[in-house]
């Protein structure tokens, strides 16, 4: 009788792990209903993903003008000299001049646009910045001469034709437009008081 037992055993063993290798896996049907489902998940996350790296790429670049516009004006303060932010001819690179001169001397280093196609002091898309939305009664300008220069006080003026500091203060703030290679534009405007800030424009709504 105990031979038997195990033997029954073994036999009610096998029949169930033979069950549990029919039923193990998945059939066609399930592989291509999960491939579908990822397929369509793909479809929805990728160009979000994408659409945020382009942004980030831009607004990273917008942020790093900003930066250094404020790093220009504070130059200019504490060495008690006039200092610049001056752009190329092509509008892929672009540079802190500390000693005024219109060229890159010295220490001074070009700092150029982070992805190939990207475009700084570009011309103003459409609608461009408006002083309606900056809360001022004057539009912003387009630098002059690819650059600006700020005083020992940190007053906003004018780069001759040569990129040097002249005495001709901003009519009003000026604006640098950067543009990606898909076409999206940012902003990054200095008052003549010499109050920096970013822009970014959604469709037709600059914020």
């Amino acid at each position: 009788m105990r031979i038997v037992v195990i033997e029954n055993l073994s036999n009610r063993n096998s029949k169930q792990h033979g069950l549990m290798n029919k039923t193990s896996g998945f059939s066609l049907i399930e592989l291509l209903g999960a491939l579908t489902a990822a397929m369509v998940i793909a479809a929805i996350t990728i160009p979000s993903l994408t659409r945020a790296s382009r942004t980030y790429k831009l607004s990273s670049l917008a942020h790093e003008v900003e930066g250094q516009l404020q790093n220009t004006r504070f130059t200019a303060i504490n060495h008690n000299r006039s200092a610049s932010l001056l752009f190329s001819t092509g509008g892929d690179w672009y540079f802190l001049d500390t000693d005024a001169n219109g060229v890159v001397t010295g220490t001074e280093t070009p700092m150029w646009v982070t992805q190939s196609g990207f475009l700084l002091n570009c011309p103003p898309p459409s609608p461009s910045l408006s002083g309606s939305v900056m809360g001022t009664s004057t539009d912003p300008v387009t630098l002059p001469n690819r650059g600006l220069a700020f005083t020992p006080r940190g007053i906003v003026v004018q780069v001759s034709s040569s990129q040097l500091p002249t005495t001709s203060r901003m009519p009003a703030a000026g604006v640098i437009y950067i543009r990606d290679p898909y076409g999206d534009y940012a902003a990054v405007t200095v008052t003549p008081a010499g109050r920096v800030r970013s822009w970014f424009l959604r469709g037709t709504t600059w914020r």
